[in-house]
């Protein structure tokens, strides 16, 4: 019992910390830890004093060791004189590279000797180059001597989607760097560097499977399947596992795991059956349960390694292994002891760990199953016929999925903000066929390609491994085609996400008994909830963290307008990235208007995707050649919920021709909305000059106004700065963009005339609620700031 009581402190602990907004000074936890030991010391023999100083013992205890590691990860980093600099280093390619933007992106190590205010550890993206079949692809144990240009670990940062600067410490990289000029390579890496080599052997596999599937359509997923690297699975396979309800079965998954280390075991353990040992069988000396778990131990521990040691794998491994050890040891541990031995001994060697979604998901999703599990065999049946038992297997394994669905719903809305209606049954064809066919033929095949055979004689196997996976898939995807099979739900806080806890545990731990079914009740808030909207007359803006673009959103009681949707380079859009995981917190399905301001590609890139996930009501816009697009001109309004939305420009010789260069700038769409407590003015990219000719057409000032041009130099007039009289200016730059976005000259012209200005690369997101109780600003990093960001206003 205290055992358990310590890990669950431990983990307490460690989660407690991942949320400190600053590192504590590590005396104070030093200094309180010794006065609980005293106390422990002094009050060890009552059990009841025993039950509650153990968990508090391991609580501080994981702080510490929270704080000691992130101070060593802390200290490693790029010095400020360093930041954007181009410095030449050698580097380690150390991880598995991936493609990325016209080129590629992996894990580098500075080798020594290299300067002290560089980070050890850094990701790396190199223009140009490539990772698969050309004539120098980069690969793991590769050295080059390479000119970077360092920059620190920033990301975009909203109220909602990916935080990339935690993801970042989490893993260890303390600096991004871009190579310039042309690098030159240096011999290989050499001695013992076991982590090495298994990212060369699954380098190997990978670019085998690419030879041997080419261009098929689920060779990528193959790869997903084989060595759990996932970055080649396209955005639209992506939509359609999470869509139904399958992700878990096209990645690493414990059940992978489970699988090769079962089958793996059972070998060794018939083999162990049959031969001797000096005339004995081997089974006298060692028992073949022995045998059998501590083979599993190994072949999972050996199989994550090469699938790339992630969250549920490692979940997999060390529940594996305390079982080996309770077995070996004859300590009897049941499965909740069993996981919470895992989850301790994961965050002892990673404390981050807790910070992944896969970590809860994977757990929690394990305890279930564990519960559920003991109750199946306490109500199961042997004494019944063969027809009896398939009906009752099916119907247990209906009932587990049904629950299962029911019992992660709260984590799931919490997390990703959607529920997969056909996820049932896509499960329920997905789960057999992927796990006892695709998968072990994708595994088979995997490791016959570390064998030195040649590719002819592979050819038949790797047609049947991805026959099995595309029959697999191929219904999953006809089930995605239908609409209205993922519900969507705003982002529910830790009170509702509490509440549907509480609600699953009650369900599923309370003794039988009649109303125990009317705890699943509490699950419907999470489900249900809805955010608050703002009053009559108000309006709530939200200048998102696009990068270098523009993207607002503006929210009334019942009126949705997004404002410029963002940018796109290839594949990757705004929308994606930040708007619909902003639009998806808020609950929001249907836009009533979006603005295009002009035909920039930062300002209309997102538009496309947007109109693919969202349905809009009228798309406005300048410069625009579409029939669908209303053009806006100056003097057109409309009033919803007691808030007026007014074009101030451009005139209508805008609105009637195709743009081009700078009248593109000029002729933006300026919008103001006008509340019953406060003003708004949104104004795309125009420049000084169209700013001096609206002096005319503002009657008041304005409470929050965009910084026209992202802050250009050739914006924000003083004449206009003077008029406009802003409480709050939001500039949206990305941080590092080439054109030196926002000018350090308008920033200081703003502020002298008393406005608060707001950075979007130094701020994140910022949010304005506008009521009769005043005006209420709140950025993103001063809500989401933990101890590992950089520190609000220190970019300034």
């Amino acid at each position: 019992m205290h055992v358990s009581l310590m890990a669950a402190g431990w983990l307490l602990g460690i989660c407690v910390a991942q949320q400190w907004r600053q590192l504590p000074d590590p005396r104070m936890i030093g200094l309180a830890l010794g006065g609980l030991l005293v106390v422990s010391l002094l009050a060890w023999r009552r059990q009841s004093c025993r039950q509650f100083l153990c968990p508090m013992l391991a609580t501080l205890i994981a702080m510490g060791w929270v704080t000691w590691l992130a101070q060593a990860r802390l200290s490693d980093r790029l010095a400020n004189h360093e930041d954007d600099k181009v410095t030449r280093v050698s580097v380690l390619v150390s991880d598995l590279p991936t493609p990325a933007s016209d080129g590629v992106r992996f894990t580098g190590v500075l080798l020594d000797p290299s300067p002290s205010a560089l980070p050890k550890k850094l990701m790396v993206f190199w223009p140009g180059a490539c990772a698969g079949h050309c004539v120098d692809p980069v690969k793991p144990g590769q050295q080059w001597r390479m000119a970077l240009r360092f920059r620190q670990p920033r990301s975009r940062l909203n109220f909602a989607g990916m935080d990339g600067e935690s993801w970042m410490f989490a893993q260890g990289l303390r600096a991004t760097a871009t190579v310039r000029g042309k690098p030159v390579r240096l011999a290989d890496a050499t001695g013992w560097q076991p982590s090495l080599w298994i990212e060369q052997l699954r380098n190997s596999i990978r670019q085998r499977l690419h030879r041997l599937l080419g261009n098929a359509r689920e060779v990528n997923v193959m790869v997903a399947l084989a060595i759990g690297d996932q970055q080649g699975v396209s955005r639209e396979d992506w939509e359609i596992f999470n869509l139904t309800g399958i992700t878990h079965l096209v990645s690493i998954s414990g059940s992978h795991v489970t699988l090769i280390a079962a089958l793996g075991a059972t070998v060794v353990a018939i083999g162990w059956r049959r031969f001797r040992w000096r005339g004995r069988l081997l089974t006298e000396r060692v028992a073949v349960r022995l045998v059998f778990v501590w083979a599993a131990g190994v072949l999972a521990f050996l199989y994550c390694l090469l699938a790339g040691w992630g969250v549920p794998a490692q979940r997999t491994f060390f529940m594996l292994a305390a079982g080996a050890l309770s077995l070996s040891g004859r300590i009897p541990l049941s499965g909740p002891q069993a996981v919470l031995a895992a989850g301790t001994a994961m965050t002892v060697l990673d404390p981050w760990a807790v910070m992944s979604t896969g970590f809860w998901l994977s757990f929690g999703a394990m305890v279930i199953l564990i519960f559920l599990a003991e109750q199946v065999a306490a109500s199961s049946r042997v004494d019944i016929s063969r027809w009896e038992m398939i009906k009752q297997t099916v119907m247990v394994a209906a009932r587990l999925q049904w629950v299962m669905t029911l019992a992660i719903t709260p984590v799931t809305v919490y997390l990703f903000q959607q529920l997969s209606v056909i996820g049932l049954l896509a499960n329920a064809w997905a789960i057999p066929w992927i796990t006892f066919l695709a998968t072990p033929l994708a595994l088979l095949l995997s490791a016959l390609c570390v064998v030195p055979l040649p590719d002819a004689w592979l050819a038949p196997i790797a047609w049947l491994a991805h026959a099995a996976l595309y029959g697999s898939l191929a219904p999953v995807r006809w089930l995605a085609k239908f609409d209205g099979l993922a519900i969507e739900a705003r982002a529910i806080g830790l009170w509702e996400l509490g509440l549907g806890i509480v609600g699953v545990a009650m369900a599923l731990l309370l003794p039988p008994w009649r109303c125990r079914r009317l705890a699943w009740l509490l699950l419907l808030p999470s489900m249900t909830s809805t955010t608050p909207r703002p009053p009559d007359g108000g309006w709530r803006l939200t200048a998102l963290d696009i990068g270098q673009g523009g993207a607002v959103l503006v929210q009334t009681k019942s009126h949705n307008l997004l404002f410029d949707t963002g940018w796109r380079y290839g594949d990757v859009d705004a929308t994606d990235r930040v708007i619909l995981p902003e639009l998806r917190a808020l609950g929001i399905k249907h836009l009533d208007a979006v603005v295009v301001s002009h035909p920039d590609n930062d300002h209309l890139g997102g538009l496309e995707r947007l109109e693919q996930t969202r349905s809009i009501g009228q798309l406005i816009g300048s410069g625009l050649q579409r029939k669908d697009v209303l053009a806006c001109r100056t003097g057109q309004s409309w009033t919803v919920d007691g808030v007026r939305f007014e074009f101030l420009h451009p005139d209508s010789d805008c609105s009637s021709k195709a743009l081009s260069g700078i009248e593109r700038n000029r002729c933006s769409c300026v919008l103001a909305v006008h509340g019953r407590f406060h003003r708004l003015l949104l104004t795309g990219d125009i420049d000084a000059s169209i700013e001096r000719a609206l002096l005319t057409r503002l009657s008041r000032s304005f409470d929050v106004v965009m910084v026209a041009h992202h802050g250009s130099h050739t914006s924000s007039d003083p004449t206009w700065v003077r008029r406009v009289n802003a409480s709050h200016a939001v500039a949206q730059a990305g941080q590092y963009n080439r054109f030196g976005h926002p000018h350090a000259e308008v920033v200081q012209r703003w502020q002298a005339a008393g406005t608060r200005v707001w950075v979007s690369s130094d701020d994140g997101a910022v949010r304005f609620d506008s009521s009769a109780n005043g005006l209420v600003a709140l950025s993103a990093r001063q809500l989401r700031q933990r101890y590992w960001h950089t520190p609000v206003g220190s970019l300034k």
